[in-house]
């Protein structure tokens, strides 16, 4: 068995999946790194399945999966805020 290389790409998609649980739900900012987690996971599985001495398949689904879960959830909440904010300035107007 020749000497495994862990793929970069799963990597940084793995560490940008753990920094969006950190900025994941600030809205508009914090859908970056979910958004480079997913693509960089992605780029890393499709190395993977070219190179027969490279590892980090778990890094880049890890990625991937918490890349889409804060992305999910951040666009979750930036629904939530812009309907509030709609509701607080009806409320306001009188309408």
């Amino acid at each position: 068995m020749a000497n495994q290389v862990t793929s970069g790409m799963a990597v940084a998609s793995f560490v940008l999946g753990i920094l969006s649980i950190f900025v994941g739900w600030i809205p508009f900012v914090g859908q970056i790194p979910s958004v480079l987690a997913i693509v960089f996971g992605f780029v890393g599985l499709n190395n993977l399945k070219k190179s027969e001495n490279m590892s980090g398949r778990t890094l880049a689904l890890w990625g991937i999966w918490l890349g889409a879960f804060w992305l999910a959830l951040g666009i979750i909440l930036i629904i939530i805020g812009a309907g509030w904010y709609v509701i607080q300035n009806i409320t306001r107007v009188g309408i």
